[in-house]
């Protein structure tokens, strides 16, 4: 599933390649390729590959459909590998935030029927999952009935809430965390906010772990093990400065422990 606009971006690139399948070649990036052609000097490579296949010569339009199209289906490619939010369920969270409430007690009633479809069908339901010949099923982790019958009657009880003040989904969880009886009342509710906290939206996060894993793990120092790659990851993703009064009071409090193996 696309972000709307991302999918625009992929489309005009769809019709970017059909145009250029039907040799409509007369927009502005396909000219500059013909003006870029025109001033290649003899002594590049590009010059001597175009002089020594005389039987495959390199034009224009071989160009374009040898490395361009190519070129633009690895773009869209891409796109669609860093905006794809994935399963729809990640979109059906929103009907736990506060701010998608509609204006009125009577609109509540139909309100985000395929968020609450979405929720039920994906967390009500077994999973299969087959890798490599090997079949793995996984159980539904919560009751379908009892899913929707909290996401239904939740909703007045959100918009209540929101009359309070609570107009995010971490105001709501800090809600949840400080009455025991709106737990008790919602115990799945309760379960879907936290999964919408600690739920990433994108690989950013991760991509991020990797970066900083590089940086820290070099040729030169390569084994590291696996616990105090772990301190050091948390010591920089901090990056909290030390001043010389705080190192002070640190190494006083190192010397001063009898076992100074330290569980990061």
């Amino acid at each position: 599933m696309l972000p709307i606009h991302v999918k625009e971006t992929i489309d005009s690139l769809h019709l970017l390649v059909e145009n250029y399948q039907r040799n409509q070649l007369n927009d502005t990036e396909y000219q500059k390729c013909g003006e870029l052609f025109l001033e290649v000097d003899d002594r590049t490579n590009l010059a001597r590959r175009m002089r020594a296949a005389a039987a495959n010569e390199l034009t224009p339009e071989s160009f374009l459909e040898q490395t361009g199209i190519p070129l633009i289906y690895d773009l869209i490619q891409e796109i669609e590998d860093a905006f794809c939010t994935g399963s729809a369920v990640l979109p059906s969270f929103g009907i736990l935030d506060p701010h998608n409430l509609p204006d009125t007690v009577q609109e509540l009633l139909d309100y985000n029927q395929e968020s609450i479809n979405r929720l039920v069908e994906f967390y009500g339901t077994a999973k299969d999952d087959t890798f490599l010949g090997h079949r793995v099923q996984v159980r539904a982790q919560f009751d379908p009935v009892a899913l929707r019958t909290e996401l239904e009657n939740f909703k007045r009880h959100l918009f209540i809430l929101r009359r309070r003040g609570c107009t995010t989904i971490q105001s709501v969880y800090r809600e949840f965390c400080q009455d025991d009886v709106l737990r008790d009342c919602f115990p799945l509710i309760y379960h879907l906010y936290y999964l919408a906290l600690i739920i990433p939206s994108s690989t950013a996060v991760v991509e991020r772990g990797f970066s900083l894993l590089s940086n820290i793990i070099t040729k030169k120092r390569n084994r590291l093990t696996e616990q105090n790659t772990d301190a050091l990851m948390r010591i920089c993703h901090r990056n909290k400065e030390l001043c010389d009064e705080n190192l002070e009071k640190l190494v006083d409090n190192f010397k001063g422990l009898r076992k100074r193996k330290l569980q990061m």
